[in-house]
């Protein structure tokens, strides 16, 4: 029983070891990962995946880029396609794939967060509940746990006696 458990704490701390550094690493690197919460970017990012935005310099988005960008009024993320460059007032023409018009309002440049470079399906569910209260309070309660579980099934280790004897000659 206790070789499961280990096992199965094993397997848990890499999990969740894997999902924090998913996260944190890029931050690092000024990558930035965002939940994708609608159908609207359907089929290349499903609902529930962990888009992975880029800074760029105006210059170098360009249409078909897939960008990650804030909704100031509302102070939400959104990423869509970039549709239509308006060079002269530095705003772009963004539409989800799956949706049939671009979107009413154009987005500066100031508003763009990045480019996404990539995803993984169905993480976001994950970050965006562990962005929660509900969340954080179970993941620090899982990380409290695992402590408590790495304590309780330690090996017994063999205790060393460090004295040494030194020898009369």
């Amino acid at each position: 029983m206790k070789k499961i458990a280990r096992a199965a704490l094993d397997i848990l701390t890499v999990l969740i070891t894997i999902a924090a550094l998913a996260v944190i690493i890029p931050r690092v690197f000024g990558i930035r990962a965002f939940g994708v919460l609608s159908g609207s970017m359907e089929p290349v990012y499903p609902t529930g995946s962990l888009v992975y935005a880029v800074p760029q310099k105006q210059e170098n988005i360009k249409i078909g880029d897939a960008v990650t960008y804030v909704l100031p009024a509302q102070k939400t993320m959104v990423t869509h396609r970039v549709v239509n460059i308006n060079s002269e007032t530095r705003d772009y023409i963004v539409k989800g794939d799956a949706n049939p018009l671009a979107d009413a309002g154009e987005v500066n440049y100031e508003n763009v967060i990045g480019v996404v470079k990539f995803h993984i399906p169905l993480a976001g569910y994950a970050v965006d509940f562990a962005l929660t209260l509900q969340g954080r309070m179970i993941v620090i309660t899982l990380m409290i746990v695992l402590i408590l579980l790495m304590i309780l099934l330690q090996d017994d280790m063999p205790q060393t006696d460090n004295t040494s004897q030194k020898s009369n000659p």
